[in-house]
C-alpha cells in the first residue's frame, strides 16, 4: 500500500482526508498535511466560522518558531464510541495484530512527514518521553529512515513518574518534565540553529508537547515541528466543561 493508491476526500470536519479500501473489512482514513477548511492555525482544532479557539493553552507564550502537524482528528463520546470515520479506523487498528497496526501507522506518518520535509530542512528528530512503546518505535523508525540525527529526549530531559495527575495540567507537566543539567555538551551543537521534529502520540490542550518544546528551546533550535498522531477532543461532557484541563 502506498500514497499513490489513496483517494483524497474533503470533509468539513476533517479537511483533507486520504482513504483507501484495503479489503472487504478494512478501509483506511486519515488527514495529511492540512490545512483543515476551518481550524485553528496554531493547534489544528476544528472550528466553526469566526470561532475563537481555546484548545491550545499549553502552546501559548512559547518564545520560539514552531509548527504543529497532526495526522487525524480523534473523537469519541465518553463511552468510547467513535464519532468520526478516522476514530473508527484507529479503534479497528488497535484491535488488529500489533505489526499490522504499526505498519499502517508508520505509512500514515511517513507520508505526512515527507510532505513536511519538502517545505522545511529538518536535521534532527526526537520524541516526547513516554512509556508508549508504539510511539518510541515509530519515532525512532521515522527519524532513522529519513536520515535525521536521532536525539533521545532522556539525554536532556529528566522525568518524574511519581507525580500524580492533577486538575492543573500546566503544573503537572512542569513537575513531570525538567531539564537534565548534566546533558552532554554535544547535544547543544546538534540542536543549535537547526530545525528539528518532535513526535507525540496525542495533542489535547498542548501542555505536554509545549513543555517539551520549552526544554528543547534551551538549546536554541531554529524551529521545532511537532508531528502528532492524533488531535483529540473531549466533547461537551459536563466534567470537561467544569475542568478544561482534565487529563
Amino acid at each position: 500500500m502506498n500514497s499513490r493508491n489513496l483517494k483524497i476526500e474533503i470533509t468539513p470536519s476533517q479537511g483533507y482526508v486520504l482513504s483507501r479500501r484495503i479489503n472487504e473489512k478494512w478501509e483506511f482514513y486519515y488527514t495529511i498535511g492540512g490545512p483543515l477548511q476551518s481550524c485553528c492555525k496554531i493547534c489544528g482544532y476544528p472550528l466553526k466560522d469566526d470561532e475563537i479557539c481555546n484548545h491550545h493553552q499549553g502552546l501559548e507564550n512559547l518564545n520560539l518558531n514552531y509548527l504543529i502537524q497532526f495526522v487525524g482528528y480523534y473523537q469519541t463520546d465518553f463511552n468510547g464510541n467513535p464519532m468520526n470515520k478516522f476514530t473508527k479506523r484507529i479503534i479497528k487498528m488497535r484491535l488488529a495484530e500489533g505489526e499490522k497496526y504499526y505498519q499502517e501507522l508508520f505509512l500514515i506518518l511517513n507520508s505526512l512527514f515527507k510532505t513536511i520535509k519538502k517545505k522545511h530542512y529538518i536535521k534532527w528528530g526526537s520524541w516526547v518521553p513516554t512509556s508508549n512503546n508504539l510511539l518510541l518505535k515509530v519515532a525512532r523508525h521515522l527519524i532513522l529512515s529519513n536520515n535525521l540525527i536521532l536525539i533521545n529526549p532522556l539525554e536532556i530531559i529528566e522525568t518524574n513518574d511519581q507525580i500524580n495527575k492533577v486538575e492543573n495540567k500546566e503544573e503537572y507537566v512542569k513537575k513531570k518534565y525538567k531539564l537534565n543539567k548534566t546533558y552532554n555538551p554535544k547535544i547543544n551543537r546538534l540542536i543549535n540553529n537547526d530545525t528539528g521534529v518532535i513526535f507525540d502520540d496525542l495533542l489535547h490542550t498542548g501542555y505536554t508537547i509545549g513543555r517539551i518544546f520549552k526544554i528543547f528551546q534551551e538549546f536554541h533550535p531554529k524551529k521545532l515541528i511537532g508531528l502528532v498522531f492524533v488531535r483529540t477532543s473531549r466533547g461537551k461532557h459536563p466534567l470537561y466543561l467544569k475542568y478544561p484541563n482534565f487529563p
